[in-house]
């Protein structure tokens, strides 16, 4: 199977004065071709900063190093500025949870989507405008030709995520980041904007890394699914390994919290005590055993590595396992 990005060792640190704190450790995936991987945690666990340092998108503040970080063969940290540049939004495109946060409030959609055409895509005036309207009828704009010419301001918060989808998927990338693409709209047109982007995916034939703290949204959506917490990956698999037969006492808590869909059956809510450490005071070998329910004395000293649990592909990074 062919690896359109591969990700091994991943380290990303944020540096104070004070302080270095390790946002990301360790962290090592690959993403086949049209496939789409779940990335799912707690807020806090480092999910988008793993994303952000794919892309080279980290403040100044930080650093980011790895073992291999390639994007077809194609080795990413030692790529220049203006091959960055090429590669982000022609290549691998990038959706981010706030879809006002990626709009310019001051231009209209039309003149937003036809900037890129022009400049990254190559495409005449005329040419881009045409396309814009086909992306955003793409997208399911209503009366796409006379809304090109509004601000993202007319719009409803689920429309802007949708113009949001439409300017990244204009320089028809291969590989697309959603990061929590549906955490600012409510669950009707979360359901409709993520059957928009499985559907957009199919079409296109794009690999995905989908991040999000929605476990629905990656059951229903992912052909494997990585669980973080505290800047590590604690357990992989596909949705049926992760969902029906958890192995890491994080992923057992994360599946136990979601309620039942049967207004007959009388759930015990089982919450996870605490909360995630600050990485900061990152605890002593096992970076969970501050919460785990079934912690061992071990547990505090050994530093687990992702070990082979089951099925082919399955791995959970537990001593108990």
């Amino acid at each position: 199977m062919t690896h359109l990005l591969h990700v091994d060792g991943l380290q990303t640190h944020f540096k104070s004065d004070q302080h270095c704190i390790t946002a990301v450790d360790g962290v090592s995936f690959h993403i086949a071709e049209n496939e789409v991987l779940g990335l799912v945690g707690e807020s806090g666990s480092g999910k988008s900063i793993t994303a952000l340092s794919v892309l080279q998108l980290l403040p100044a503040s930080a650093t980011s190093s790895a073992t291999t970080l390639t994007y077809r063969g194609e080795a990413l940290l030692s790529a220049s500025p203006k091959r960055l540049r090429e590669i982000r939004g022609k290549e691998i495109g990038l959706i981010f949870q706030n879809p006002l946060a990626a709009l310019n409030p001051v231009f209209t959609i039309g003149e937003q989507l036809i900037e890129t055409l022009t400049i990254r895509g190559g495409l005449s005036k005329t040419a881009a405008r045409e396309k814009a309207v086909a992306l955003l009828n793409q997208v399911n704009i209503p009366d796409a030709g006379r809304r090109l010419d509004d601000y993202p301001h007319q719009f409803s918060l689920g429309m802007c995520q949708r113009i949001v989808i439409a300017l990244t998927l204009s320089l028809e990338p291969k590989l697309l980041i959603a990061d929590e693409p549906t955490a600012s709209l409510d669950v009707t047109v979360q359901a409709q904007v993520m059957a928009l982007l499985k559907d957009i995916q199919r079409q296109h034939q794009m690999s995905m890394l989908l991040i999000s703290h929605d476990l629905g949204v990656i059951a229903q959506n992912c052909d494997r699914v990585m669980v973080m917490y505290l800047g590590r990956i604690v357990e992989v698999g596909t949705p049926n390994d992760i969902f029906l037969n958890p192995k890491h006492p994080y992923t057992q808590a994360l599946i136990r919290a979601i309620p039942s869909t049967n207004p007959n059956h009388k759930q015990v809510f089982n919450a996870l005590k605490g909360e995630i450490p600050s990485p900061l005071a990152i605890p002593s070998g096992c970076r969970f055993h501050t919460r785990c329910p079934v912690a061992e004395a071990r547990c505090r000293q050994e530093d687990p590595t992702l070990t082979a649990c089951g099925s082919d592909g399955h791995l959970a990074a537990c001593v108990l396992v």
